[in-house]
Order: C-alpha cells, then sequence, then structure tokens
C-alpha cells in the first residue's frame, strides 16, 4: 500500500464512515486501525485480475467477509458470532466486541489467512440499486419499439440485470407487491405510469470481471458472506434477488468493460433495443471518457442509463454538468441520467432525477440536456 493507503488509515476511514448505519463494522475496523497486524491476512497484494486503482479501500469488506465465513464454519459458536447479525447474533456494539474480534483474528490467523488466498477480493451486489435504475430503465424501454437487451456495467453477481421481476415501493405506490423481492424507496415528484409497464428483456448481458454466477455455489456464499455484519436486510435483499436469479440466465462478458463492451453490443439482434446501465461504475473505471466514444460507434439506436455522480457520467456527455457541481469538501450530486443514441449519434440527453447515496430516495425532475 502507499502511505495514504495503509492499513491503519482505511480501516480508521471505514470506520468513520460506517459508524453509524453499521456499528459491529465499524467497530471491527476500529480494532484493526489499532492494531493493524490483526489485519494481516488482506494487508498485501493487488487483487488478481483487476486494475491497480485502489483494492486496499475493500479490504475492510474483505476482512469481514472472512470473519463471516470463519463463524460459519471453523470458527462456529465463538463469542464474536453473537455480534454478527447476519449470522443470527443480537448483541450491539460494545467494548467487549473488540476482545472478541482480537480472539478471533489471533486464535485463527492461520485459518484466515488461507481463506484469504482462495478469497482474495470482497464481493458486494445489493439489489436495493435497482430501485433507482428501474425508473431510468423503465423510461428507456418507453422509448423502444420492442424488445431490450440489458447490459449492466460492473454487474458483479447480476442482481440488477432482474429489475422487471422485482416489486417496488415509490413513496406510497406498490407496485408487484407479491414478488419474492420488493424494494422501497421515497419518491418526491410525479410517479409516471411506465413505472409499471411490463418490459420485454430479450437478453440479460453483465459485464464484469469476476462474476459471480447464480448456478457457482461458493461464489454465492462468498457473496452472502461479504454482507456487513449489521445489514441484516441487505442479506435478505441479496436472497431475494437470487431467488428470482434463473442459473444461466445471464450471458456473462469477463474483463474490463471498455473492452468487451463493442462485441456485446454487436451481438444484440436487430430489432431488440441495447439498454446499457450501470451505477456508480465510472468512478472507478480506467479512460471513462471511452464510453460514450463506444456507444456511438456501435451504430446502434441504444439508450445509456447511470446513476453516477455529475462529473463522473454527465460530464462525459454534455457541459451542463457543471450546473451540478458542489463546493470542494460537500458530498458530490448523484445524479440519474438517460442518453439516448441514434444510428451512432446522441440525440438527446436527461437528467431523470437525482437520488441519494445510499438509494433511500429519489427526486423525480426529468430535465432535458444537449448532449455532446
Amino acid at each position: 500500500m502507499t502511505e495514504e493507503l495503509t492499513t491503519r488509515a482505511v480501516f480508521a476511514k471505514r470506520a468513520e464512515q460506517w459508524n453509524d448505519k453499521a456499528p459491529v463494522f465499524a467497530a471491527m475496523c476500529r480494532a484493526v486501525a489499532g492494531e493493524p497486524e490483526l489485519a494481516a491476512c488482506v494487508d498485501d497484494g493487488p487483487v488478481a485480475g483487476r486494475p491497480k486503482h485502489s483494492p486496499a479501500w475493500s479490504r475492510p469488506q474483505q476482512l469481514a467477509g472472512l470473519v463471516s465465513r470463519l463463524l460459519r464454519t471453523k470458527a462456529s459458536g465463538h463469542e464474536l458470532t453473537e455480534y454478527w447479525g447476519t449470522l443470527g447474533g443480537r448483541l450491539a456494539a460494545d467494548g467487549s466486541l473488540a476482545d472478541a474480534f482480537r480472539d478471533l483474528a489471533r486464535r485463527y490467523q492461520t485459518e484466515l489467512a488461507e481463506l484469504a488466498g482462495v478469497h482474495s477480493s470482497a464481493r458486494g451486489n445489493d439489489p436495493l440499486v435497482a430501485v433507482v435504475l428501474w425508473p431510468g430503465i423503465a423510461w428507456a424501454a418507453s422509448q423502444a419499439s420492442g424488445p431490450v437487451a440489458l447490459l449492466e456495467l460492473g454487474s458483479a453477481a447480476g442482481t440488477c440485470l432482474y429489475p422487471d421481476r422485482y416489486g417496488y415501493r415509490f413513496g406510497d405506490r406498490l407496485l408487484g407487491g407479491d414478488r419474492p423481492l420488493v424494494l422501497p424507496i421515497d419518491w418526491n415528484g410525479e410517479k409516471p405510469g411506465f413505472l409499471s409497464a411490463s418490459v420485454d428483456v430479450a437478453a440479460r448481458i453483465g459485464l464484469e470481471y469476476e462474476p459471480v454466477r447464480r448456478e457457482d455455489d461458493d461464489a454465492v456464499a462468498w457473496l452472502r458472506d461479504c454482507v456487513l455484519p449489521d445489514n441484516t436486510d441487505e442479506l435478505a435483499r441479496v436472497d431475494g434477488a437470487l431467488s428470482v436469479m434463473e442459473p444461466g440466465g445471464v450471458d456473462w462478458r469477463v474483463g474490463d468493460y471498455m473492452e468487451t463492451l463493442p462485441k456485446a453490443l454487436s451481438e444484440v439482434p436487430d430489432g431488440v433495443t441495447p439498454i446499457v446501465f450501470g451505477a456508480h461504475t465510472l468512478c472507478c473505471a480506467q479512460e471513462r471518457e471511452r464510453l460514450p466514444r463506444i456507444l456511438a460507434e456501435s451504430g446502434r439506436d441504444l439508450v445509456w442509463v447511470a446513476k453516477e455522480c455529475s462529473d463522473h457520467g454527465l460530464a462525459l456527455v454534455s457541459d451542463t454538468a457543471s450546473e451540478y457541481e458542489v463546493p470542494e469538501g460537500t458530498p458530490k450530486r448523484v445524479l440519474l441520467t438517460a442518453v439516448r443514441y441514434r444510428a451512432g449519434r446522441a440525440l438527446d440527453g436527461w437528467v431523470l432525477g437525482e437520488p441519494d447515496q445510499w438509494n433511500t430516495s429519489l427526486a423525480w425532475a426529468p430535465r432535458p440536456f444537449p448532449p455532446r
């Protein structure tokens, strides 16, 4: 790690960020920040097969996943389990939690290192983001004259490739309430009719370095292990999403999506409109400015839907991104945007709304912008 990305610094930052929303995870991170040797199993080496932008930032979640796996297996019955909500624990974070974690990390140091050799990176794919993406995808589908193909950038396990199979609660409006997974969001603004329209999905294409395939039981188990110990609701959402995903239902394109997207687009059949979408994937993408060119060079009629900070998404296609700038040191504004392409040209663009960073609220206020 660089000096800025020492174990102590990374875990201290995660403890600060998650103190309110995931206090058990935050307490574990504080313990490591005080004694970095407790995280020796995840301390060295880049994440295999991934860009070297900053794999260090995912190591706190990786460590939590390793602890979850250990508590489910060789360390079953350890006192730390009582704090691990995703394993049925009910104790709140307190002074004894750090002692329990230290005991586990020291007693099972060898086992943690062995697990880290197998599971070298954290995995996560909370389907809650679909509640923000679905309005954009449904809007895009309403612009198409036939079936659509969903292509997700950075698809992880592919849970967001099934947004048409989930139920939603948009404020006081419930859609598909009898489905295995219902995703709620505080909605501000008009509720358009296309939210409840049926979408004919002809293909589900996931673009990902290391896909978590539904049919791979160990990969799915690791995905579940990586849910933070406090986030029992997220684990229930992941399980709900997995229940509607059929094995082999995603057409995976493995590698850097900047490299795999052109071929994936070319293979979408004529008469099927590609909807390319993603959420907070461009922040870590190398050469993100290539994406609009790739979409245009495909020569396809398609729609690009993105949930990104304004400087990572909108700024790639429009000078209007400057209207969403914020003072330095304040959180960036997150935008749900859509750009329509016709025969290789960006036809028009829309800022559809502004979600919060936690996918709990969406201010829906479609506003056009001129694409470059």
